[in-house]
Order: C-alpha cells, then sequence, then structure tokens
C-alpha cells in the first residue's frame, strides 16, 4: 500500500502452515533461503494447503520452496502411501513444482514412532515413492524413524522433529544425522507483520534440500494473480517509489496499475487484463509466461468423508436394502470407507434423497406418482391423529420422513462454515442450532410412522416399506 519498507535480516529458511501472502514481499529482504508448505487431501486439512496464487506469488518473488505432504500424524500402509502419492504427484505441477526438476516432497509421520510402527510406515513410504515419479522422497519424523527409513533406501533426505523427547532425536541431533533440523515455534516479523513460523536450519552450507521456484521463476498464462503478485510484478517493471508489497490494495497500488496501463495505451481501470496488461507488465518485470497450469480443483480429494456423516447414510443404505451412488454398493465396516465413497455433503444428501425415494418406491416398484383410488382403508387412530386431511398427506411416508429428516439435520449440523453449502445455511439459521430442536421432532415422526405401520399390520392391510 505504502512505500517499500525494510526488513530485518533473519537468515533462516521455516515452514509454515499459514498463507504467506502478506509476507512474501519481505522474504527476499529478511534472508529467507526457503519455505516449506503443505500439501494435504482430507478436507480437514485444507486449512494449510499451499494455493497456486501462493506459488505464483512466491515465484514471482523468486523464493524457493519445499512441499510437505501430511494428512494426519500417522501415515501407515500400502493403501495410504499410494493414495497419498497419487494425490501428491497430480497436486505439485499446480503449484509449479515440476516432476524431474529435483523437488522432494517430505513425508510426514509426526508423532513418537517405534519400532512396531515400522512395519506400516515403510510400506506407506515404499508405495508413495512409487507413485511419485520424478520426485524424490524425504521424511519428517523422529531421529529412530528416519534412520531406519534412510537404512532401506526409502528416502533421501532425513528432516527432523523439533520435538526432542521423540525416538532417537536428541542422539540425531547430537551425531548430526539430519538435513533439516526443525527448531520449536517463533514468532518473527516480516513485511512488518508478525508470523509464527518453525525455522529449519540446515545441515551444511547451501545444501540440497529439494526446494525449487515455484516454475523455475516464470508464472503462468492466466494464472491467478493476487494484489502482491501485481504488486510485486510491478515493482520488478521499475515502478518508482517502490511499493510496499503488503497484498493490500490501497491507493498508491491503484495508481500504479493505472499508470502502468497508460504507459501501454490501455485504459486507466485498475482490472487484471492478461490479455493486453499482464503479458507487458511481465516482459518488463522480466517475469517469463509459461503454459497454463493444471487446474488444482480437477485434484480428486482421496479423502472419505468422517465417519459420523458418511457411515451413517451406509447403514441406512443397507437397513433399508437399497444400493449408494449410481448403485454402487457401500460396505458398513469403517475399513470400507474409501476413495470411491463420496467425500461431500452434497453428494451425502443427494444419496439420502435417493433413498427416500426408493423406500417410497416400496417394494412393489410402482412409480411415486401412483394416486389413490380411494379404495384404501379408512385411516385409523395413530394414522389419523392429526384429522383426515393431514393423516392422509402423512400417509405412507412418516417413517421415510423422520429418519429422513434426522439425517439431514445431522449431516448440516456438521457441514464446514467455510463451504458454500456452509455459508448458505448460516444465512438461514445456524445448523447447528437447528439440531437439538429438529433432531427429536423428525424421530417423532419416525416413532409415529412405526406406530402407524403396527396399525396397519393389526388390521392386516399394512404395505411394504410405505410407513
Amino acid at each position: 500500500m505504502g512505500v517499500h519498507m525494510a526488513a530485518t535480516p533473519l537468515n533462516a529458511g521455516f515452514d509454515a502452515s499459514v498463507p504467506l501472502g502478506p509476507y512474501v514481499g519481505g522474504l527476499k529482504a529478511a534472508g529467507v533461503p526457503f519455505v516449506g508448505r503443505y500439501i494435504a487431501s482430507k478436507p480437514d486439512a485444507q486449512w494449510k494447503v499451499i494455493t497456486p496464487s501462493e506459488a505464483v506469488e512466491l515465484a514471482i518473488a523468486g523464493v524457493p520452496l519445499f512441499p510437505i505432504y501430511e494428512n494426519v500424524a500417522n501415515q501407515s500402509g500400502s493403501p495410504t502411501g499410494k493414495a497419498d502419492g497419487t494425490y501428491a504427484a497430480s497436486y505439485l505441477p499446480t503449484i509449479g513444482l515440476m516432476p524431474d526438476t529435483g523437488v522432494i516432497i517430505y513425508y510426514t509421520e509426526d508423532f513418537n514412532v517405534q519400532t512396531a510402527d515400522m512395519s506400516g510406515i515403510c510400506a506407506a513410504f515404499e508405495a508413495f515413492g512409487a507413485a511419485l515419479s520424478g520426485y524424490g522422497v524425504g521424511v519428517y519424523s523422529c531421529g529412530y524413524c528416519n534412520a531406519q527409513l534412510a537404512q532401506k533406501g526409502l528416502v533421501t533426505k532425513k528432516w527432523l522433529s523439533g520435538s526432542t523427547s521423540y525416538n532417537g532425536t536428541r542422539a540425531a541431533i547430537e551425531a548430526g544425522d539430519y538435513d533439516i533440523w526443525q527448531g520449536v515455534p517463533k514468532d518473527v516479523t516480516i513485511n512488518n507483520r508478525v508470523i509464527n513460523v518453525d525455522l529449519d536450519s540446515v545441515q551444511g552450507s547451501n545444501a540440497d534440500i529439494g526446494a525449487r521456484v515455484p516454475w523455475d521463476g516464470a508464472i503462468p498464462q492466466n494464472a491467478p494473480l493476487t494484489v502482491v503478485s501485481i504488486q510485486m510484478l510491478l515493482n520488478k517493471a521499475g515502478q518508482t517509489p517502490p511499493l510496499d508489497a503488503d497484498d493490500v490494495s490501497g491507493t498508491l497500488t491503484k495508481a500504479a496499475i493505472i499508470a502502468s496501463k497508460q504507459k501501454y495505451s490501455l485504459p486507466a481501470t485498475t482490472s487484471v487484463d492478461w490479455t493486453n496488461w499482464v503479458p507487458r507488465l511481465c516482459r518488463d518485470a522480466g517475469v517469463k509466461i509459461v503454459a497454463p497450469a493444471p487446474n488444482a480443483s480437477s485434484v480428486a480429494t482421496t479423502a472419505p468423508m468422517p465417519d459420523s456423516i458418511m457411515q451413517r447414510v451406509v447403514r441406512l443404505e443397507n437397513t433399508v436394502g437399497v444400493s449408494g451412488a449410481n448403485g454402487a454398493e457401500f460396505a458398513l465396516a469403517p475399513s470400507a470407507m474409501t476413495a470411491s465413497t463420496p467425500a461431500d455433503p452434497i453428494t451425502s444428501l443427494e444419496r439420502v434423497a435417493s433413498i427416500v425415494k426408493q423406500m417410497q418406491a416400496g417394494a412393489s416398484d410402482q412409480p411415486l406418482s401412483v394416486m389413490k383410488t380411494g379404495n384404501e382403508p379408512p385411516l385409523g387412530q395413530v394414522n389419523g391423529a392429526l384429522g383426515q386431511t393431514i393423516g392422509n398427506l402423512m400417509n405412507g411416508k412418516k417413517t421415510a420422513i423422520g429418519i429422513t429428516g434426522a439425517m439431514l439435520t445431522s449431516i448440516l449440523s456438521q457441514v464446514p462454515a467455510s463451504t458454500g453449502l456452509g455459508q448458505v445455511l448460516a444465512l438461514l439459521t445456524p445448523s447447528s442450532g437447528l439440531s437439538p430442536y429438529l433432531m427429536p421432532i423428525f424421530l417423532a415422526v419416525a416413532a409415529w410412522g412405526v406406530l402407524g405401520k403396527m396399525e396397519k399390520w393389526s388390521q392386516g392391510d399394512a404395505p411394504s416399506l410405505q410407513e
């Protein structure tokens, strides 16, 4: 927003679990030789993942990046390693870390590893590396785990956890048996802002830990350009006085954009124009433009929904004897909740809706549009408790409505607030506040349906799965 300001030299690399946009403009001035950022496939880990736009920022700043893959503390077993490696191989090109360029990705085992854990860990690392053609594999763990994986030839670099109480870590520190050593979390000031990071010490000066500048300092055509990306491009193109690359679109930044466009005889607007303006700006900034990067949104997640949601849907499907999405069968066991299981609330809702339709269609496979013939027996005391009009309206539907309503209430109460559906629900009423009130109502409706079914059985005219 203002004029560029110097930073206090840090002279150390670090890894961080937050976006670096507000700080990236000051990394070089702070003497930061590299940064580490995360990749993860599970939805609950997405908050710490590096995005393509952040990778573009690092490319323009010329800061090397080393990737870290961490879903959970313990990655174990071949299926997990294969799924994680496949996901990483798809995601790395979206952030400019290309195969066969010396990139090393660090697979984490962030817990106190013991001998009994190593069999599953080795299987995970072997499968992880096999799925990552063109990339090196490093490990982040305790001294014991790092040494075991290195001896088996499953990793090329060892990143030592900062938890000195972990198995073999203190001995590894004393012996210098590491390539990177993670320090304790620390607040540092970069670009006039405080950020909490883990400072990382490298064994030997200028050691290659597999960190690379995304796209080798180029940016993809039509890449998402943040405010700080534009600020840094303007500075590289000769903006005087230089802008403070603070990711804030203030008066000075807007004026600099307009002045740059006028230089090329373009309309005096502040929009990002990839057709006429950005290519010329990049040319003057000395930043090469390469082919468009793969779309990160097309990288499918391999993570299942939390058991608390998906297993209830699966359990309901098995209870009423219907198939899962697209006719696929899903087992009840948690181990069967694999990558093929839908991993978003919308898909869960669609499956519940499918259950309702099949329940309403019933064993006779009659279409939902079948109308009453007028020859049905009169409603009993249970089904007619609220009168003939409401009784006929609800007749044959109460159990499905009750079960479905309870399911939907449970699912909606777990929709993350950061998602589009969560934001819509927040405008209506907090979904978490719905559950205590609606759940008993829906369960009561389901119970009403069961009683109605029993009443029909006593009358000898109960249809199959209609109540």
